[in-house]
């Protein structure tokens, strides 16, 4: 006799990357160097923020949606691959629920990927509200408030379990 059953397979994999895509509502939120990045008024105009990682959105349907945050970090170093040399950031961006967050080996394939609010994995102070990605990044590109490894790994396990809108 065949029985459907419904079991849960575990499988360690090797995380080496954990990426977002949000949509900044203002870019202003984040300085650069200490200086403040583009106005609002700068944004609805189409002008190109400053922040390192700001990629252009190619379904914008307005000026003020014309660019997107990108990011991609090593899981054990907690440094943006990418980021240029010597740049300073303090990011406190509202996304809300304008986000693709997702999970990466080391060939590049997604491991898991969710259209959500801001996980637990990217609030690095605990108090984002699921709203806002708020981080340091130092001049070689490493995220001051990045995890320990028992950290880390918790907020893997609970992203996995994660499925988004």
């Amino acid at each position: 006799m065949k029985i459907a059953v419904k079991t849960k397979v575990t499988k360690e994999i090797d995380v080496k990357y954990i990426c977002m895509n949000v949509g900044p509502r203002y870019w202003e939120d984040g300085d650069i160097n200490g200086e403040e990045d583009i106005s609002y008024e700068e944004q609805e105009k189409g002008a190109k923020p400053r922040m390192p990682m700001a990629i252009e959105n190619p379904d914008s349907r307005r000026k003020d949606e014309n660019y997107r945050f990108a990011l991609k970090i090593d899981a054990e170093t907690g440094k943006i691959v990418g980021w240029p040399e010597g740049i300073e950031a303090d990011i406190h961006y509202k996304v809300c629920d304008d986000g693709t967050y997702w999970l990466e080996d080391a060939e590049g394939n997604k491991i898991h990927e969710i259209d959500s609010y801001v996980p637990e994995l990217w609030d690095f102070y605990d108090d984002s509200y699921g709203d806002y990605i708020i981080m340091t990044v130092e001049g070689n590109g490493h995220v001051k408030e990045w995890y320990d490894e028992g950290t880390l790994k918790s907020r893997i396990d609970s992203f996995l379990e994660e499925e988004g809108f």
